[in-house]
């Protein structure tokens, strides 16, 4: 990897909330079906609590209407309360003036900070992708992504990581 181009950016005053951002973007978009199995879930007990005088119709609108409400409200605080901590985090990592680099090689990525270094083979990722402009990656048994910013990763790298990706899958 010695004769591989090194990749630099540099986080700015904005770069922490960025990332956040994008974080919390990527948990979402990765867990819908959570939320709808909540709402349906919570549409279900709503139903079950209310009123025997109303029709079934009435009974199960009544119902999913307040699930979403339930469930709306328990979404916005998480969320609001997710980004909150996810900003602190990142400001700690990305304060400004902070450099990260990236190296690649045809198996490997290797990302480093001020603190650490990374080594990443392709064959342990499961998962690739760039949100808001960060690029999201996600390691063999980990339920928690990497977030880098997308200046690091040109696009035919993370087409090559894709296909590693997508070969081992099928």
């Amino acid at each position: 990897m010695d004769d591989a181009v090194t990749h630099r950016w540099v986080a700015s005053p904005t770069s922490a909330a960025e990332a956040a951002r994008s974080f919390a973007r990527g948990n979402l978009r990765r867990r819908r079906g959570v939320f709808v199995a909540l709402w349906l879930l919570a549409g279900v007990l709503m139903w079950a609590s209310l009123e025997d005088g109303l029709g079934p119709l009435a009974r199960v609108l009544w119902a999913l209407a307040y699930a979403g409400v339930l469930v709306g409200c328990a979404l916005t605080i998480g969320v609001l309360v997710g980004r909150w901590l996810t900003r602190r985090r990142f400001g700690a990592r990305l304060s400004p003036g902070t450099e990260l680099t990236s190296r690649f090689s045809p198996s490997t990525v290797e990302l480093r900070g001020p603190l650490a270094r990374h080594e990443l083979s392709y064959d342990g990722l499961v998962h690739v992708e760039r949100v808001g402009g960060w690029v999201h990656i996600r390691q063999v048994g980990s339920p928690v992504s990497l977030v880098w910013p997308g200046e690091l990763f040109p696009d035919e790298e993370i087409e090559r990581m894709q296909a590693v990706i997508a070969a081992r899958s099928s």
